[in-house]
């Protein structure tokens, strides 16, 4: 099973709560193009005020919005 999937399943799970579901839930939806581990490293640095990530990996920089591509 895939990460995202699974995230997904266990959002819609009544016994378990996440911190910020609302966020997590757009974030595993926007998931479905790049990473997901990519789309939480960008939420949590930009909750932590950074107006962008930085990054190596080319199709990071290129779905996630608020990643940046160094060169």
């Amino acid at each position: 099973m895939e990460v995202r999937t699974l995230v997904a399943t266990l959002l819609e799970t009544a016994e378990i709560s996440f911190e910020d579901e609302a966020a997590l839930s757009g974030i595993v939806a926007n998931a479905a193009q790049g990473d997901l581990a990519d789309h939480l490293i960008a939420y949590s640095a930009k909750r932590a005020g950074c107006t962008y990530t930085a990054t190596f990996d080319q199709q990071a920089a290129s779905v996630v919005p608020s990643m940046e591509l160094l060169a």
